[in-house]
């Protein structure tokens, strides 16, 4: 799975999402957290990583779309077209 939600029971697993993300999972199920989601290691052992995707270090088309349709489901959980967004690294080996 390429993308899971802070609800999804993987995302607390640091080794999938980065500790960022993992803390945040396990602090959403118990408080109120906007609705978020990670891109997990499968994403980018799947694809690369977004820095070395080629040479003008773009992200794969496919990868691209993962995201984009994730945001999608974020505009619609937070009821907003364009839903604002904080994006931070999560690395699984902090």
């Amino acid at each position: 799975m390429e993308i899971l939600w802070l609800e999804d029971a993987a995302c607390v697993d640091a080794s999938r999402v980065g500790g960022k993300a993992a803390s945040l999972a396990l602090l959403a199920a118990e408080h109120h957290i906007p609705p978020a989601f990670a891109v997990t290691t499968v994403a980018f052992e799947r694809w690369g990583s977004l820095r070395h995707a080629d040479a003008g270090g773009v992200a794969s088309p496919e990868m691209l779309e993962t995201i984009r349709s994730a945001y999608d489901e974020l505009a619609q959980r937070c009821a907003a077209a364009v839903p604002a967004v904080a994006v931070r690294s999560s690395a699984v080996d902090e």
